[in-house]
């Protein structure tokens, strides 16, 4: 949502500059391009998919969970804070439930963690052979979760904010 409201904005921001200066067309044609292209990938593109893939780990059913897995982190100069430096496979019904429930229990925010002091990849594998997979940086026992297209990288969803997730992730990994 907030992607689109940009979106509009520069469109906005260009079509103004474009109308009103009549010398420096140029100038308002880069934001108005700009605009367009984000209200379309915002719209049509692969943002445009944001809430469903948010909704996949706000709305996980925990019945339909067979294995979750805690994996390094892939994402290029985290490699030295990695949480795990081995998968670490989960199929302890209980620990399934108490992950997930961490999960439900999260909320979505608006912004990227900076500067994490640790990093990994979380796979949920499902009972008909799917998967979803996200990255989650953390502080201490604090866990954000960054939903991307290719897992730990890739177009950007959203975060989620899930510290109770975070600790128990952290816990398991001691």
């Amino acid at each position: 949502m907030q992607i689109l409201l940009i979106g509009v904005l520069f469109t906005i921001i260009g079509l103004c500059t474009f109308k009103f200066k009549k010398q420096k067309k140029l100038v308002g044609l880069i934001p108005l391009i700009l605009g367009l292209t984000t209200v379309a990938l915002a719209t049509f593109g692969p943002l445009s998919q944001s809430q469903k893939q948010l909704d996949k780990i706000l709305k996980v059913d925990k019945t339909k969970i067979v294995r979750i897995s805690i994996m390094p982190t892939t994402y290029k100069g985290y490699e030295e804070i990695s949480l795990t430096k081995t998968t670490i496979e989960i199929t302890k019904t209980e620990t399934i439930d108490s992950l997930c429930n961490a999960l439900t229990n999260a909320k979505s925010i608006s912004t990227i963690i900076k500067n994490p002091k640790w990093a990994c990849l979380v796979r949920l594998d499902k009972k008909d052979n799917s998967y979803f997979e996200f990255a989650v940086k953390g502080a201490g026992q604090n866990a954000f979760l960054e939903v991307n297209s290719n897992g730990d990288y890739g177009w950007n969803y959203g975060t989620i904010e899930a510290l109770s997730f975070g600790q128990i992730l952290t816990n398991i990994t001691k």
